[in-house]
């Protein structure tokens, strides 16, 4: 036997009946408007509202399987409150908890600590938006699809952000709730995934690098500030060997760099997926790294993608900079110089050449087309050599 749900409109407002062996609790409230509401059809037209009416449906059938799992005697009123369950946590709290978790993680080093500091970042970021709309007062249990919605589009009309950021803000909230889980906070749990599993709308960037004659434009500037100096060589340098920024901050000449058959090569984990990156020392970066005796200096990716858009600006390069560009040229002159495409993924330390391949798409183009330029100066159409093969 399964509960009976019927759908009760009072007033504005639509409520939930729900029903167990003959019994009926008191009515739930969904708090949805019953604007849009087909009393005949006994739904929304609203696709959103419509959403949030079905997940509340799915909570009641989670809260009953859920009861029955553990063997209780079941009533309306049981399910009905078992879905009411809170234990007066607020969202700020929860914020405040998983920060903490966050620095136990770090400590005992089962989190990168600049993984850490992202997420935490994150967190400040929502917290700002919940007394911003005055729902610091909000309990976790009182989570719902609008709120998520909310969000998303605090998000989207946020200048300083894309739709990949986005995405990632959207995926904290559902580590959020999983935290809550694991804390016994909340005892349900799909709904909520299902909720913050929010659908973005993620379009591909356009491949940013630097020409040839950009890099030796910013070879030749000699730049008074020592820090620009020192950030125009670190950028060269990630162009040369084509390392990630963490990877070049964490750089070391004695522990990174393997001679064979006389040969410098730099072999080292990736920080961020932890596969091997394996190039040869090309002169240009060793020079650059002779310039500052093997030890290069010390950056935070922020201020360091500061003072690179500054130098950019100073030697004319009008293109969005960051630090991650430098790894995007030392790919695309790699493939362009006619390396194979599985090479530069090993160099590049990409898991696989899938990755290498959607990340350069357009220059694979372009060797696709020098490659097989050739094939115009085959007399022979090949409209004629199929109708020869057709008729043999």
């Amino acid at each position: 036997m399964t509960p009976s749900i019927y759908q009760v409109v009072r007033g504005k407002k639509l409520y939930l009946r729900i029903s167990y062996n003959g019994q009926a609790a008191t009515d739930l409230s969904t708090r949805l408007s019953t604007e849009e509401y087909d009393k005949e059809k006994k739904c929304f037209l609203s696709p959103q509202k419509q959403e949030a009416l079905n997940l509340i449906i799915a909570d009641i059938m989670d809260s009953f399987n859920m009861l029955k799992r553990q063997k209780k005697p079941i009533t309306a009123h049981l399910i009905k409150n078992s879905i009411q369950i809170s234990k007066g946590v607020t969202f700020v709290d929860l914020l405040k908890d998983y920060s903490l978790f966050l620095d136990k993680k770090a400590q005992n080093e089962q989190m990168r600590a600049v993984s850490s500091r992202k997420y935490k970042y994150q967190l400040k970021g929502i917290l700002e938006w919940l007394k911003k709309t005055k729902q610091d007062s909000l309990k976790v249990h009182e989570i719902d699809i609008f709120f998520a919605h909310r969000y998303e589009n605090w998000l989207q009309n946020r200048a300083d952000m894309n739709p990949l950021t986005i995405k990632r803000y959207t995926q904290l909230l559902t580590r959020l709730m999983d935290f809550a889980i694991q804390s016994g906070i909340l005892e349900n749990h799909n709904i909520l995934r299902r909720v913050f599993t929010v659908k973005g709308t993620h379009k591909t960037k356009p491949l940013v690098f630097l020409s040839p004659l950009e890099i030796a434009r910013l070879e030749q500037w000699k730049f008074e500030t020592k820090i620009y100096e020192q950030v125009k060589d670190l950028f060269l340098f990630s162009c040369y060997t084509g390392l990630a920024f963490s990877d070049v901050q964490n750089f070391d000449y004695a522990k990174h760099v393997v001679q064979e058959n006389g040969t410098l090569f730099i072999s080292l984990d990736r920080q961020k997926t932890g596969t091997l990156s394996l190039l040869p020392l090309f002169s240009n970066a060793l020079e650059v790294l002779k310039k500052y005796k093997f030890k290069l200096p010390k950056f935070r990716n922020d201020h360091f993608n500061r003072y690179l858009k500054e130098l950019s600006k100073l030697v004319s390069i009008n293109k969005p900079m960051s630090s991650h560009v430098a790894r995007k040229t030392a790919g695309y002159f790699w493939l362009n110089s006619g390396i194979s495409i599985e090479v530069v993924a090993r160099m590049l330390g990409h898991t696989n050449t899938l990755i290498t391949q959607n990340l350069y798409a357009k220059v694979l183009t372009t060797r696709i087309l020098a490659e097989t330029q050739h094939l115009h100066t085959i007399k022979k159409p090949v409209s004629e050599s199929l109708q020869a093969w057709k008729q043999a």
